[in-house]
């Protein structure tokens, strides 16, 4: 996204450890989902469980852990102005979606979350046909939430390859990294199931650590 604020390793853990997931899948989808917490979904590695953080942690306990996070990242909440501040930076960030009824009634329980942190959130919805054209495309975010769909091939390199970064790419967190690039590559060309998997599984953990989306 175009939020500076998002570069910051402290800011994206505190916004990932306030998302209570299970929450947002009880009252947005009636029960019908599964957390994720990492870039593959369930099921579909045969040989290898990406691990990923714990789901567990109870709704009231994840703002008070973002809070923690965001101070030891050198964030301090300024009484005053109702916001996190650091180095003259104010934590704010706006937060796309499309109109359909699930997307804009998770992204609003997104940000209910993150501002019981106390981070400042602009929710921005938009009609579908005008979020792929001015929003998607022209990468016109700070920080945007979407689905993907992702076949039992699991080809994730549309998502995830620094060369997906711009239209028509899907690489909607403009992430770049040399190591996942050559991960995703070499998975690609894989024909061995098991070694491909493989690939992903590594892939998979340093998209948990690096928590770029």
């Amino acid at each position: 996204g175009h939020a500076p604020v998002l570069a910051d390793s402290s800011v994206r853990a505190a916004l990932n450890i306030a998302v209570d997931k299970n929450s947002i899948i009880n009252s947005v989808l009636g029960g019908y989902g599964a957390a994720l917490s990492g870039p593959i979904p369930p099921g579909v590695l045969q040989y290898f469980k990406p691990s990923g953080p714990d789901e567990q942690i109870s709704e009231s306990d994840r703002a008070s852990m973002a809070r923690d996070i965001l101070s030891k990242g050198g964030w301090k909440y300024d009484e005053k102005n109702r916001a996190w501040m650091k180095k003259k930076q104010t934590l704010s960030i706006s937060l796309a979606t499309s109109d359909s009824q699930e997307l804009t009634a998770t992204t609003n329980k997104i940000a209910e979350f993150w501002r019981a942190a106390g981070i400042n959130v602009n929710v921005k919805i938009y009609p579908i046909s005008e979020l792929n054209l001015n929003i998607i495309r022209p990468r016109a975010y700070d920080a945007i939430f979407f689905g993907e769909v992702v076949g039992r091939s699991l080809d994730l390199f549309a998502f995830w390859h620094s060369s997906q970064r711009n239209d028509p790419g899907l690489n909607l967190a403009l992430y770049a990294n040399t190591k996942t690039d050559t991960l995703l590559a070499k998975a690609r060309a894989e024909t061995s199931r098991s070694s491909r998997e493989e690939l992903y599984s590594s892939f998979a953990s340093i998209i948990v650590k690096e928590q770029p989306a």
